[in-house]
Order: structure tokens, then sequence, then C-alpha cells
């Protein structure tokens, strides 16, 4: 099959390890794909994007183009010919690009998740053969709902945490305006870890708080160092970035998922306490714990963020320690069958984001 993949997101830490997936030589999930990518480069990253590119094969820099633009304005920043000659070649599309910070402030949100996304179906319209459109979403679209949270659900009237939640779900909505126009396919990604080999990521976020600050306190004894999330009956939803990746690459290419919307969550995701548990046995042993007062648990919100980077806590994510909701993963479970993509249990990838924190201690924490 002839794929010629206009992306975006490169060369940020998702979308590094898609296009290394579909540049990556005898790759089953591409084995019988002809494959040129034209990545869409924000300025700022070109450079890095460059040294990436320069470290591939020879035959893998010939399937990579790199494209200097702006997700953020129209035609990207792009000369009119420019668009021209990607409308002609590219039959793809799959937009990785956003703001994924829980703190971010409104109006780079919006910028970017909402404007964003409005120039990727505007470039869309313009391309005569697309196959398919595949929209990054991610599960927080839900804000805060409760309970079962089912892939074919999306307008809800509960509200939202934060600014990131709000316009994810805002170019979700515009995405599916358009259903009836495109050929798009919908993934909504769960919290994203390192890869689940490694355990590296680009820099800490999500479940690596408590891992790099149990890390710090781990001359403690472990009795002394507090339990967190003891009183939390939430679930934690992780998933590593090469399951991300490789599902972001099989299910971009499948006619039946046009459509179609799917949740690349964990089936069987880990409660906050068992997580905070699991995590704290690592860095301390098992023995006796003390659980983090219910008290403090609440009022982290309210934390200056000064003191939640000196911490090395994430003051908007303490909010989801006690809103209580699963994600069905029916869509995704149907159509990976067979294809020999599985969300791997956190359990099993633990002990590598474990020793990735204790072998690189200085990388940065994204809060």
């Amino acid at each position: 099959m002839e794929r010629n993949i206009f992306i975006t997101g490169y060369p940020g830490f998702v979308g590094s390890k898609v296009v290394d997936l579909f540049l990556e030589e005898n790759n089953p999930l591409t084995k019988d794909d002809n494959i040129l990518l034209h990545a869409l480069v924000h300025e700022d990253f070109y450079q890095a994007a460059v040294s990436k590119v320069s470290q591939l094969s020879k035959s893998s820099q010939d399937r990579i183009t790199l494209i200097k633009g702006d997700l953020c304005e129209d035609n990207f920043g792009l000369p009119e010919t420019k668009i021209q000659e990607l409308s002609e070649a590219v039959n793809e599309i799959i937009h990785i690009a956003a703001v994924y910070r829980l703190d971010v402030e409104e109006t780079l949100a919006y910028k970017t998740n909402v404007i964003g996304t409005r120039n990727i179906l505007s470039f869309a319209l313009g391309i005569k053969s697309l196959r398919t459109l595949t929209h990054i979403s991610s599960i927080i679209v839900s804000g805060k709902r409760k309970g079962i949270i089912f892939e074919d659900q999306l307008a809800h009237d509960a509200g939202f945490h934060n600014h990131y939640e709000s316009t994810k779900h805002y170019s979700e909505v515009l995405m599916e305006g358009y259903k009836d126009k495109l050929p798009i396919v919908i993934l909504r990604p769960a919290v994203i870890a390192g890869d689940s080999m490694t355990g590296a990521i680009g820099k800490y976020d999500g479940p690596y708080y408590t891992i790099k600050l149990y890390h710090k306190m781990r001359f403690f004894p472990g009795f002394l160092v507090p339990l967190f999330g003891a009183h939390s009956s939430s679930y934690l939803n992780v998933v590593p970035v090469d399951y991300i990746a490789k599902s972001i690459v099989y299910i971009s290419k499948q006619p039946e998922a046009i459509g179609r919307t799917f949740h690349l969550a964990d089936k069987h995701p880990l409660t906050y306490h068992e997580y905070f548990t699991l995590v704290h046995e690592k860095i301390f042993g098992k023995g006796r714990k003390i659980s983090m007062p219910l008290w403090i648990e609440k009022i982290m919100k309210w934390m200056p963020l000064w003191m939640a980077r000196i911490m090395g806590v994430s003051k908007a994510g303490s909010m989801y320690l006690n809103h209580v909701s699963f994600y069905d993963t029916k869509n995704t479970d149907e159509i990976l069958e067979g294809s020999g993509v599985t969300c791997p249990s956190f359990q099993s990838y633990l002990d590598a984001m474990v020793a990735f924190v204790k072998e690189n201690p200085d990388i940065p924490m994204s809060i």
C-alpha cells in the first residue's frame, strides 16, 4: 500500500515513536506498505528534528521530509504552492501535535489544540485522495464525568477540570463535525508512560512524579515515607508509549476504523492506591507503611507551584485522586484482535520505569 502520510507532533515524544515505527525496517505492522512521511515541524523544534533524522539510516532518511511550519497559522504558514504540492501527494494525515500539560493556560491550549485542529481539517478538505485522517485525542475529553466512559460518547455537561481537558474535548467536537465529509479516525490515549521495555521518557510526567519523589526519599526508612492515595478508589489508567505508537500505526490504515473512536487504555487499570503501594514497595521494599492523611491529599491542589516543584508532585494531577471513571475499550479490542498489538499490564513495566528514573535522575519534570 502506498502511504504518503502528513504527520504532526514530530519530534515530540509520541510523534518520534510513531515516526520510528513507520521507518523501521521489517516492521510487521508496515511490511506491505511503501511509506513516505511529511512531518510538519515548528521552527522552535526544527533543529531537534533535523538531529533526530540525521541519526536514521540512509534509507529511512530518504522516506521522511521535514516541513518547517506552524500548525496554528492558516495553511501552516506555508506558501500556497507548497500546500498544493502536499495536497496532491498526501493520502493520509496523522494529527498528534497538541499541548499536553494539565496546567496549561487557556490561550495557549486553545491556540494549539483547537485552532491547530481547525487548520488540519481545512488542509484535509483540500486532499482529493485522502484515505484517513487520524486524530490523536485523549481519554480526558470526558472531563468531570464519572462511571463507565464508552468510546462512542463525547458530548456531556459535566464540566472540565482544566483547559487541557476542555480544549481537547472541543478539538474532538470539531473532528466529529466533519465525519460526514472526511474519513476521520479518533484515538484517545490514556496517561502515557515511557517505553515498556526501557522505561524511557522525554520528561517526567504522570506516573513518574511519584517514582521520582520516592526515589529522592530512598534513604529514609520506608515506614516514615507516607503512602499517597491510600484513601483513593479512583483508577490511574496508564499505557506505555510503544503501545500507543503501535496502535496508531496499525489502526490508522484500517478501513473499518473510519468514523469510529478508540480508547487506547488499560482495560485492567490499577487504582491509585494500588499504584502508589507498588511504587512504594519498589523503592522501599515491603513492610509497614503510613498513609498520607486525607486532608493533606485534599489540599494538594491549593499548594503553591514552587512547593509542588520542590516536592516533585503534580498539583493539577492531584484532583484525579477522587475522580472515579473507567474507560471501556470494546472498539479497540475488536480492531486490534489478531494484530499482535496488545497493552501490557502496568506491573510488567514498572521495574523498567523505576530503573530509568534511578539511572536518569536529572531529566526535567513537566511541572
